[in-house]
């Protein structure tokens, strides 16, 4: 009965890696198209390069630490969190509605092997300023900005951007209009990170705890 139920599992496992390896290549040649199309929606309406070079390095620094070096995914950069850029990106790509859980392995995969090789980094940051949330209904960091600061993001002074910055990590409990203490708090850690006055602790240490 063992032995049955032992080969029913390997086969399963075989199937689902079969899968996921069909998908992947699938994705990897139709994201040219898919990115075609955030494009012609006219989604980057706000260029990364458009944003002051202290507040690119920022972005960097707190969101994907080991972006310029990492192939789509970061399993060694202190600071770096679950989800590195690519990764981000790949759960607007390739999903209808991503939930957090056993997607999260596919999600890898396609950002390592099916967007990374196909999109720049540089069309990566401009992709990904322009479509993550930062609460309250907000999309991209330029409509962020004029929502909470009404102003463009090359106009916010250094701590309103890394207030900014600061929300996505979680955009509903850290944005300065609903939760403005949780907001400030986060803030400071962050700059206390930037000076060097703390480092992460591990690849998952991306809240800064002990900061």
């Amino acid at each position: 009965m063992m032995k049955k139920i032992m080969k029913f599992i390997c086969k399963l496992i075989l199937i689902i890696i079969l899968i996921l390896a069909g998908t992947t290549i699938y994705n990897h040649f139709r994201t040219p198209t898919i990115v075609e199309g955030y494009i012609n929606q006219g989604i980057v309406e706000y260029r990364f390069n458009q944003l002051p070079a202290e507040y690119q390095d920022i972005l960097i620094q707190v969101q994907d630490p080991g972006f310029y070096s990492h192939k789509g995914v970061d399993f060694k950069t202190p600071g770096a969190g679950w989800t590195t850029v690519t990764q981000s990106l790949a759960k607007f790509f390739y999903f209808k509605d991503f939930q957090p859980g056993w997607r999260k392995i596919p999600q890898t995969m396609y950002a390592r092997f099916a967007l990374q090789p196909k999109v720049s980094k540089e069309e990566q940051l401009d992709l990904f300023i322009n479509i993550i949330g930062f609460g309250n209904g907000t999309k991209g960091i330029l409509s962020a900005s004029q929502y909470y600061f009404s102003k463009r993001p090359d106009e916010l002074t250094r701590d309103e951007y890394i207030s900014l910055i600061a929300v996505l990590n979680n955009p509903e409990m850290l944005n300065p209009k609903d939760k403005p203490d949780a907001n400030k708090e986060r803030v400071r850690r962050i700059k206390k990170y930037l000076n060097g006055e703390y480092t992460p602790k591990s690849v998952f240490d991306n809240n800064y705890e002990d900061a």
